[in-house]
């Protein structure tokens, strides 16, 4: 009788560990993907999706200063809208580094671009973004909208492009521009989500790259608490 109680408790326990690991929660492997936007392809065929429509078009345009002279185009769009995001659907994670290369266009008032990730519909993520008209780089976090700016750093405006990166590890937040000091803070209003770029509704912007890499992580051993069994 043991013995068959302590043959269907393994099962129980191989079962639930393989719904954890086809739902990404336990993994002995970190996952990554990359786009460097040189194909002629649609968003949605490379996996992204444009979170508030009325913010701009996202479009792979021709862009001479670009990595293979093709970089992600974001357009201004409606003022009045939500910042734009193009989010990488395959990207849900917990942990994890977002970054990307990026640089606002200069014909626009407005002028700033960024990374968000733990990013959760709708307007729920957190961001790390450049912005040469205030000079700063800032994390922030949006929560269903509603923005608090959770640190900021002098930004060193050059025009040219920004190498961002966004790391989330727990609660604490690094966020890096141009390999200077990172941004550290510790948060954790937001504990999962995808990763993505993101552009004020307001301003244009070019993004060289996006790359994601969720780092592996694992929950505590399975307790069955109702199968007593001895040794």
């Amino acid at each position: 009788m043991r013995a068959a109680l302590s043959a269907v408790a393994t099962t129980v326990v191989l079962v639930a560990a393989l719904a954890l690991v086809r739902e990404g929660l336990v993994t002995g492997e970190a996952r990554e993907r990359r786009w460097m936007f040189l194909e002629q392809a649609s968003l949605d065929a490379l996996g992204l999706t444009v979170e508030v429509p009325q913010a701009g078009a996202w479009t792979i345009v021709a862009h001479e200063p670009a990595t293979g002279a093709r970089a992600l185009f974001s357009a201004a769009g409606d003022p009045a809208a939500r910042s734009g995001a193009a989010i990488a659907r395959d990207t849900d994670s917990v942990d994890g580094v977002v970054s990307t290369r990026c640089r606002p266009a200069l014909r626009r008032a407005g002028r700033a671009c960024g990374v968000l990730l733990r990013h959760r519909a709708p307007a729920s993520y957190y961001l790390a973004r450049v912005d040469e008209v205030d000079e700063t780089f800032e994390v922030i976090r949006s929560e269903a909208g509603v923005v608090t700016r959770l640190a900021e750093a002098p930004l060193h405006v050059h025009g040219g492009w920004y190498a961002i990166a966004l790391d989330a590890r727990g609660r604490q937040l690094r966020a890096i521009v141009d390999g200077g000091a990172p941004l550290v803070v510790e948060d954790d209003a937001l504990t999962s989500g995808r990763s993505g770029l993101w552009a004020p509704a307001d301003a244009e912007a070019y993004f060289d790259e996006l790359s994601w890499t969720a780092r592996p992580h694992h929950v505590a051993p399975l307790q069955l608490p109702f199968f007593q069994l001895g040794s």
